[in-house]
C-alpha cells in the first residue's frame, strides 16, 4: 500500500487547487500496477501476462467502478488486487 500511495496514486485537489488528502487511482495506472502484482503473484510474464490481463482486467475494473467514474479510491486497491489475482 505504501508503494501505491507514494508512486501511483493521484491526489485530488480542492476548488482552490490545494491538495485535498483524497487519493484515487485511474484506470491506466491501476492496470499497470495490477500487471505488476499479477505477474509477481502468478509468475506470469510476456504473452501469458498480456493474455491474463486482457481476459480479467476489464471485468475486474467494472466490478469495482460501479458508478463508472473512471477512477477508484486508493483504499480499494488491496481488494482489487486480491480479486484480480484470485483463481
Amino acid at each position: 500500500m505504501r508503494s501505491i500511495y507514494t508512486k501511483f496514486a493521484l491526489e485530488q485537489k480542492t476548488g482552490a487547487g490545494k491538495p485535498a488528502g483524497v487519493f484515487v487511482m485511474d484506470k491506466k495506472t491501476t492496470k499497470d500496477v495490477a500487471g505488476q502484482v499479477v505477474g509477481r503473484v502468478k509468475t506470469l510474464q510476456g504473452k501469458e501476462l498480456d493474455g491474463f490481463m486482457g481476459q480479467y482486467f476489464e471485468r475486474t475494473w467494472d466490478h469495482f467502478d460501479v458508478n463508472q467514474q473512471g477512477r477508484l479510491d486508493v483504499l480499494d486497491m488491496p481488494a482489487f488486487m486480491k480479486y484480480i489475482a484470485s483463481d
